[in-house]
């Protein structure tokens, strides 16, 4: 809800190469499982709230 509608895809590609070289762990272990449960959701959101923080788009 934060991120300016003109913004939207700048930060989807920034949010998707950051997770893939900072979290490429998180992002293999739910491609490989198949299973979204409250301890990836709880690692995504973390993920997501460090990129926000330290990150421009």
């Amino acid at each position: 809800d934060d991120v300016e509608p003109n913004k939207v895809v700048d930060f989807e590609a920034a949010l998707l190469s950051y997770m893939n070289s900072s979290h490429a762990d998180l992002v293999a272990r739910v491609n490989e499982e198949a299973d979204w449960n409250d301890e990836i959701e709880a690692a995504f959101h973390e993920a997501l709230k460090d990129f926000k923080a330290n990150s421009t788009w």
